[in-house]
This record gives structure tokens, sequence and C-alpha cells, in this order.
């Protein structure tokens, strides 16, 4: 679920099988106003800010930074096996300025280019089938940024969201701005 807001959202997860519980602020790979996800990738590829804030982080142990390969098939998003940009979620704290900038390269290729990153890109990607035959094909991709961590419910369900709000406000607040 999200707050439904148009570019920076902030969002919470709930994991049903595992009764994990996730709060985390997302910024999709869509249109908006002018991209905001471009926007965000070429400043942070022209002076990295993340690296500053998560210094500045006291949990950055415990918040994780997932950028995801939307592949796109009309308005749905299959499961594709390409899907983690960087391979994997990272913890804040294992994301050094190097590979952050490897990341938002390999995100900045999920938009074209040719149209000032301000468009999907097209990308060969797999899509994983429950049968188990997967199938590689050229589709329409996208960039998907979700900053999260884990959200445990303390006796008040209030106090224990406000205070992963405030724990990932800079995020926020920074998602926000460059984007």
């Amino acid at each position: 679920m999200s707050d439904g807001n148009e570019g920076v959202q902030w969002n919470i997860a709930v994991q049903p099988k595992s009764n994990e519980i996730s709060l985390g602020v997302n910024l999709e790979g869509l249109m908006y106003k002018n991209w905001p996800i471009s926007k965000l990738i070429k400043s942070e590829l022209k002076a990295p800010e993340l690296p500053k804030i998560i210094e500045d982080l006291k949990t950055s142990d415990q918040i994780f930074l997932s950028f995801w390969r939307d592949a796109w098939q009309v308005a749905s998003r299959p499961e594709i096996k390409e899907k983690y940009i960087g391979g994997k979620p990272f913890k804040l704290n294992e994301l050094t300025e190097e590979k952050w900038r490897c990341i938002l390269n390999e995100a900045l290729e999920c938009l074209d280019k040719e149209h000032d990153y301000q468009r999907r890109s097209k990308q060969k990607v797999t899509l994983v089938k429950k049968d188990g035959k997967n199938m590689t094909q050229f589709m329409a991709v996208s960039p998907h940024l979700t900053i999260w961590s884990p959200l445990t419910i303390n006796e008040n369900i209030e106090v224990s969201i406000r205070n992963k709000i405030i724990e990932l406000k800079s995020i926020h607040s920074w998602m926000k701005q460059l984007s």
C-alpha cells in the first residue's frame, strides 16, 4: 500500500506468509511530471548525495535499497529474472559510492537515451514462468527505487509507524528534492 502520491511515495508492505512488515520510500519509473526517477538518477550521477545521507543514518545497517527493473506488458509488470538492478537489494551500510554509481548507470539504461531518459527503454529480459519454462524477449523496462526498513509493531501501532517515518525522513526528503 502506498500514500498514492505521484512521484515519491511512502509505502507499507505486509508479507502474510512470514508476517514481515516494512515501511519505505518509493519512486517508480513512471512518467508523472517529467519522469522524476530520471531526474534523480542523473542528479546522483553528477553529484552523489545518498552516500552522505547514509553516513548520518544511525540505522543504515537496518535500511535496505532495492532498485528494480520493471518490465511492462501493457499495464502489468510480469516477474523477470533480471529484476534487481545491481543484482540484489543492499543494506545502506553496504552501499559504497562506486557501487551506487554502477547501480545508477544500470538504472539509467532502463530509460530511453534518445528521448533524454524521459521514456521507457527496451531490454532483453527473461520472463519467470510458473511452469519453469522461462522465456526471453525484448520488453519495455523502467527503473523503480525503493528504500525500506522492517517495521516492528509494538503495542502502539501509531507510534511504531511514526518512529519508522522519522527514521526514513532524510531518505524521503532527499528523494523528493532530487525528483
